[in-house]
């Protein structure tokens, strides 16, 4: 079902209520809470039957092999962080390896995935919370944003010409720092 809805456009639009065609909110939302699913699932299994060792063998390499894949062979403007491939492919190891060993180091297993958990959450989020581009109050007098290029000037000229405040501006360009072109850009720059 999530398949179907991040490959076919009119599934897409219709969970995304036609705001546009982004694959950001079927692909960032319904994936990992499908993939949390099957996981929980998953462990749910192998506490029942820790004997079953074979198919987490299996798993963790597909997972591997996932993160390993050489992607910039079919995509050459793909950029891979390869420190953060290295990161998860050494937790899915390490999360292999307490699953395979589940029965010898009962008494603190819980405690070690628990850590190992806590460890992954503060090595992944770490880019996200601490690296992010941020405006002083001086950069967005300076920069407002990002939003101060030539548009502004633009505008101006347009306003100096035509008394009447009543004219049509087609904007095919972002203008903010952001990643993606917003719909907000006129409304940022009046």
């Amino acid at each position: 079902m999530w398949i179907f809805i991040a490959l076919v456009p009119y599934a897409r639009h219709t969970v995304n209520l036609f705001m546009g065609d982004y694959y950001k909110n079927t692909i960032d939302i319904f994936f990992p809470f499908v993939i949390l699913f099957y996981g929980i699932g998953a462990l749910d299994n192998f506490l029942k039957e820790p004997s079953k060792k074979a198919k987490i063998i299996i798993a963790s390499l597909t997972a591997l092999v996932l993160v390993n894949f050489p992607y910039k062979i079919l995509v050459d403007s793909i950029e891979i962080n390869f420190r953060l491939q290295m990161i998860v492919s050494t937790l899915i190891i390490a999360y292999t390896a307490l699953l395979i060993f589940w029965e010898k180091i009962n008494k603190i297993n819980k405690t070690l995935i628990l850590l190992l958990i806590i460890s992954e959450l503060l090595i992944v989020s770490y880019p996200g919370i601490n690296k992010r581009e941020i405006y002083t109050l001086q950069d967005f007098k300076t920069k407002m944003g990002g939003y101060n290029d030539e548009t502004l000037k633009a505008l101006d000229f347009i306003k100096k010409r035509d008394k009447t405040n009543f004219f049509r501006i087609e904007k095919d360009y972002k203008s903010s720092d952001n990643n993606y072109g917003s719909l907000n850009d006129s409304k940022a720059q009046n």
